[in-house]
């Protein structure tokens, strides 16, 4: 089976296998192949980024080389901290008490007949929104996984406006070891063709293709 999501399966066409990616086209389901795509942010995510950037204020006068997740075994509680260079952690800061859970969505409309279909989003597309979705399951009570169905999302037009062509590249770079590990007995074909961790579209303008966006997933 050739390891493309569900959700984009039926708008997926002319495709192309290699070892560890899929790249197609994609043409709706009226037969159109042309569409205008959008980046949609929620209101919560604003106010999350907002939260993060207030938090680490307070370090700033100590450079952090990198950051990393990490949940309390004891609470189960996630949170981030940061690194320095050296190895030193700093800082400790707890994503469950976010005001809102940042996310955001990428969608299509076609230019025929439009239609719009979501192509990605970012709390159930890729490998750490499944391991976010098993967390949740475990730690029910996580106010971090509670988002409001009805968030007013702003989108805003990635290709200027314009109606192009699209292709699409869908990238698997953790092992199946892995994601056995992690999802166990939950793991169908459709969770391991949703657990991909790279994700890239490009627009094709006389036969040239332009990088419209790109997204690591895990």
């Amino acid at each position: 089976m050739e390891k493309i999501p569900k959700h984009i399966r039926m708008l997926a066409y002319n495709h192309t296998q290699k070892k560890d990616a899929v790249l197609f086209h994609l043409r709706c389901t009226c037969g159109n192949d042309t569409f205008q795509v959008a980046k949609g942010q929620s209101a919560a995510g604003k106010r999350a980024n907002a939260e993060w950037e207030h938090y680490w204020k307070k370090y700033k006068w100590i450079p952090i080389f990198s950051f990393c997740s990490a949940t309390e075994q004891k609470s189960g509680k996630q949170y981030i901290y940061g690194r320095s260079f050296l190895g030193i952690r700093i800082g400790k800061f707890y994503t469950d008490e976010l005001h809102g859970k940042d996310f955001f969505l990428i969608k299509i409309a076609c230019a025929k007949c439009q239609k719009e279909h979501v192509i990605f989003d970012s709390r159930v597309h890729g490998y750490d929104a499944l391991a976010e979705r098993e967390d949740a399951k475990r730690y029910a009570s996580r106010s971090a996984f509670k988002t409001p169905e009805k968030e007013k999302i702003s989108f805003r037009s990635l290709c200027k406006g314009q109606v192009c062509a699209l292709k699409m590249m869908i990238r698997y770079s953790v092992p199946r070891e892995e994601l056995l590990d992690a999802f166990g007995v939950n793991m169908t074909e459709d969770t391991y063709a949703n657990a991909f961790s790279w994700i890239e579209i490009c627009a094709v303008i006389d036969g040239k293709e332009h990088l419209v966006w790109n997204f690591e997933t895990a």
